[in-house]
Formats: C-alpha cells, sequence, structure tokens
C-alpha cells in the first residue's frame, strides 16, 4: 500500500519505523500522488449515490460493485476518473487510471471499466453498505472529492461530474460538504503555485509563498485538524513532532 510523509523527504524514516507491524507500506511519492491515486474517492461516492434507492430499500443486500455498477453508472465513472486523471496532471502528477489500477493490482481487464470491474474477482461478495450515511459519502466526499475539485478549478481544469457528485451528496445529506471539505483555502495552499506545491509535499524549502505568504502549516478545515494530533478514519495520519515526521496515507480501495 502507497505511504507518503508530509513532507516527502520523511517517507524513508516513516517506513522504516512502520515495517514491523506493516511490512505492506511502500513508499508512495508525495502525498499528491497517494492522494490523487485515490481511486475509492471515484468508485464509492458514484455506486452509492445511483443505487441509494437500493441502498435504502434493500438496506444494502446487493453486491456493491458487481450489481451496483451498471455500463452506464461505469461510464459515468469513467468520466469522473479522466476528470481525476487531469487534475493530478495539472499539478505535476501522473495519476494511474481506473482501469490501469484494475488491471495491476488485481490483473482484471476488460474493453471497458464495466467490463474490467466485473472481472475482478475480488469484487464478488462485497456488499453494499446497509445506510446511506456511510464513509463512502461522509468521509469520501469531503476529503479525497471536495479537495480533487477544489485543486481542479484552481488550476483551470473542468470537474464537473466530479462537481455533480459533491452536489448531490449534499443535498441527500442536508449537509454543505464543500464548507467542511478540504478546499484549497482551508488548507492554507490556495495561493501555491504549481512549483511551489510540489516543493511543500516534497520537503524542499521555499521561502516565499505567493503574494507574500510564509509557508509554515498546514492549515485545516474544521472536521480535520491535524496541528492537534489525531487518527482520521480512512487514512493513517501521524503528526509531526520534534522527532517524528507528519505521515498521510490515501487508501485507494
Amino acid at each position: 500500500m502507497p505511504l507518503a510523509a508530509l513532507p516527502a523527504i520523511d517517507t524513508q524514516i516513516v517506513l522504516e519505523k512502520l515495517d514491523p507491524a506493516y511490512p505492506q507500506f511502500i513508499d508512495g511519492g508525495n502525498v499528491l500522488q497517494t492522494s490523487l491515486d485515490n481511486i475509492g474517492a471515484i468508485f464509492h461516492p458514484t455506486i452509492s449515490i445511483f443505487n441509494i434507492g437500493r441502498i435504502e430499500g434493500d438496506q444494502g443486500e446487493f453486491q456493491f460493485y458487481l450489481e451496483g455498477v451498471t455500463p452506464t453508472i461505469a461510464r459515468m465513472i469513467e468520466v469522473m476518473d479522466r476528470e481525476r486523471v487531469t487534475v493530478a496532471s495539472s499539478v505535476g502528477v501522473k495519476a494511474i487510471t481506473a482501469r490501469k489500477w484494475l488491471k495491476l493490482a488485481y490483473n482484471a481487464e476488460g474493453e471497458n471499466l464495466y467490463e474490467a470491474i466485473h472481472n475482478q474477482p475480488g469484487y464478488r461478495g462485497i456488499n453494499a453498505p446497509s445506510t446511506f450515511s456511510h464513509r463512502y459519502i461522509t468521509e469520501d466526499v469531503p476529503m479525497s472529492l471536495v479537495p480533487i475539485a477544489s485543486l481542479g478549478r484552481r488550476h483551470g481544469v473542468s470537474v464537473r461530474g466530479i462537481e455533480s457528485i459533491i452536489r448531490l451528496a449534499c443535498i441527500a445529506h442536508s449537509t454543505d460538504y464543500w464548507r467542511r471539505g478540504r478546499i484549497l483555502k482551508n488548507l492554507g495552499i490556495e495561493h501555491l503555485s504549481v512549483s511551489e506545491l510540489t516543493r511543500y509535499v516534497t520537503g524542499k524549502p521555499v521561502q516565499q509563498m505567493t503574494n507574500n505568504r510564509p509557508i509554515s502549516k498546514l492549515t485545516s478545515a474544521p472536521v480535520i485538524q491535524p496541528e492537534r494530533g489525531r487518527k482520521n478514519k480512512g487514512s493513517r495520519i501521524i503528526e509531526r513532532t520534534k522527532s517524528s515526521p507528519k505521515i498521510i496515507n490515501s487508501p485507494i480501495t
């Protein structure tokens, strides 16, 4: 599983400390790479929203991927996946596509995403959530889709598909996931250029931000307070102290 520290120059230190207990972690590059390669951020909310009737009516008694993904839903997922990859490219990250990830992770292939998902034997028997108030929405939307869309807006990338899913989630839960989520302003990086952002996440020194704003620490949304130190469900985070770096690992399944 890919893991990255913030800054990335500390990733090897983290891997060495975790290796006795978690040898499956590997160097994920940096937090932009691990975050933008989060395939689950695209799969989970989209499949959930387009199966909301079945989830609420049948309490999740159907196979989430194999029954929840129809050819049309798969096409919509592919549109959002292209938006994610394009956003990644806009900040200098070469993100993996969902189809390529299925091939590399599970050797699942197909002429399109629908076939690839249905050729993934590991998805057999995985039922849908029994409720729509589930981390596939409450975490994946504000913590993954919102920052991807926010990055897209900042760098002129069309993210209308992703924005549509965010909007539907807001309506379904009567919640402003934009306000609660990891928009660039809440993260304190809205004024960073691509080169400054890259240096920030990799750990190379940046003396000055745009508009003479010095880089100090990652400022977060009200529901994300890394400077206080905590564990966030769906992510593994270890905050920097004088002797240990901050780790952010974004799951991709």
